[in-house]
Parts: structure tokens; C-alpha cells; sequence
């Protein structure tokens, strides 16, 4: 992991006592990316760990509708990683924007079909 913050680290690794010791200061930049626009969010999100996920989502400086510089949404990458759990937990919220296409014309739909994903298929917003 090149580039990152110790919460990227604890992201990532799923060390969960370091983002929710981190997330506790306020001098902290959560939403901090590294070179390729991956945030501490991204990292969580691709290794699938919901509950350093969901700790990051609750902070209002952690934008879920934040790319990367492919322009790929955190729920695309998700999907493509084929983290469903991960993709359930976004669903929930109400500020995931469900019909956002990525550089390459992607939606989370589509990406869902195009991977076999039925249980992600069913996104608001794209019947």
C-alpha cells in the first residue's frame, strides 16, 4: 500500500481499533486520497470490511460518491471486487448515487450484471 495514511493502513488491513482510534480526532482527514484518487473508504470497501466501512460513512467528511482517476465510484469498485456486502451497505444509504457512470460508461448495474451479481442488481433508482 503505497501512498496511504495510517487510517488507509487500518482501512485496508482491517485493523479496526486504528481507524476507530483515528476517526476519533478531529484533526484527522478521512477522506484523504492517495495518488490514484483511493481513499481510507476505497481501501475498506475493496477488502470488504463493513464495519471500518460503515464507521468511515458516519463521518460527514467521507464523501461514498467520491472517484478514483479512472472516475470509478467506490460502489463500482465494489462491485467489480465482487464485495457484495460491501455493496448492501451502500445501498442503505441514501447519498450513494445509484445511476453514476464511471470514465468507461459503467453504472453499478451494469457492473453488477456484467459480473453475476444478482444479489446487488437490485439498485434504487435503476428499474
Amino acid at each position: 500500500m503505497s501512498g496511504g495514511t495510517p487510517l488507509a493502513g487500518g482501512a485496508w488491513n482491517g485493523y479496526e481499533e486504528v481507524p476507530r482510534l483515528l476517526l476519533e480526532r478531529n484533526d484527522i482527514n478521512a477522506d484523504k486520497a492517495d495518488k490514484y484518487g483511493r481513499t481510507p473508504l476505497w481501501r475498506a470497501a475493496c477488502k470488504g470490511h463493513g464495519s471500518i466501512l460503515r464507521r468511515l460513512l458516519g463521518r460527514k467528511d467521507v464523501s461514498p460518491n467520491r472517484v478514483n482517476q479512472d472516475g470509478q465510484t467506490v460502489r463500482s469498485y465494489a462491485l467489480m471486487h465482487r464485495q457484495e456486502g460491501v455493496v448492501k451497505i451502500l445501498l442503505e444509504m441514501n447519498d450513494v448515487s445509484p445511476n453514476k457512470t464511471e470514465k468507461y460508461g459503467h453504472t453499478a448495474l451494469s457492473l453488477a450484471v456484467d459480473n453475476g451479481q444478482e444479489g446487488c442488481e437490485d439498485t434504487p433508482g435503476t428499474e
